[in-house]
């Protein structure tokens, strides 16, 4: 039309570089094959175990059932669920939510039997995945876990705590409750200038120290790939 003008639409952004998502998709196929195996172990274990018996109890009472769909840990709530679409910006794109979700079992199983080899659970577990597969865990009666006890320490514990160190100043919730109200307990989702602290930090306490689930001092240096956020 004469006169009027032509409005420029900014087109396409460049994609920016996301050093978390980057570090954690190229270790995908490791944490794959880990998780797997480590999977069939649990199962195998579970079934050994006399603990198991009260964990289908203990989690039929609570109304969650023992087993996830499609293979997935139990207590998996509605609200859990929300709060990995909470994280989403964070770690956009399939399999990168798949890694997260699959990293806190990994990282878990290991703290469990071989404290100090992987983090990763305390990188997810901060930004509230604690609850999917700690109580699975300590329903068994390795290591250092506490088995029923554990269970219901955790469940049932002091609600809130702070983690030592470098994030000392962000409160959180332990692990289930954390799940269960769909909480970010260090709001890592909202707060860059925390997950930069986080990135920033070579070493940081795990809470299932703080919730004497692990042998204090229980602090593990983050994997070289990590690190190098």
């Amino acid at each position: 039309m004469p006169g009027s003008r032509a409005v420029q639409l900014p087109g396409p952004q460049p994609s920016v570089p996301h050093p978390v998502q980057d570090a954690l998709a190229a270790q995908l196929p490791q944490l794959q094959a880990e998780a797997e195996a480590l999977r069939a172990e649990h199962r195998a274990a579970r079934e050994r175990s006399p603990w198991w018996a009260l964990h289908r109890l203990g989690a039929g009472w609570a109304g969650q059932g023992s087993t996830g769909r499609g293979g997935q840990p139990p207590y998996r709530t509605v609200a859990a669920s929300r709060q990995q679409r909470s994280c989403s910006g964070m770690f956009s794109g399939g399999s990168a939510h798949w890694l997260v979700q699959r990293a806190v079992h990994t990282g878990w199983s290991r703290a469990g039997s071989t404290p100090g080899r992987h983090t990763l659970f305390t990188l997810v577990g901060v930004m509230g995945w604690g609850v999917l597969d700690l109580l699975q865990l300590t329903a068994l009666p390795w290591g250092c876990q506490r088995g029923w006890l554990g269970l219901l320490l955790h469940r049932y514990g002091s609600a809130r705590r702070r983690l030592p160190g470098a994030l000392g100043s962000a409160p959180h919730l332990p692990g289930h409750v954390a799940g269960d109200q769909g909480f970010d307990p260090l709001g890592l989702a909202a707060d860059p200038a925390v997950f930069a602290r986080l990135a920033a930090s070579p070493r940081v306490h795990s809470y299932l120290a703080e919730d004497h689930l692990l042998r204090p001092p229980a602090v593990y240096p983050f994997p070289a790939a990590v690190s190098a956020w």
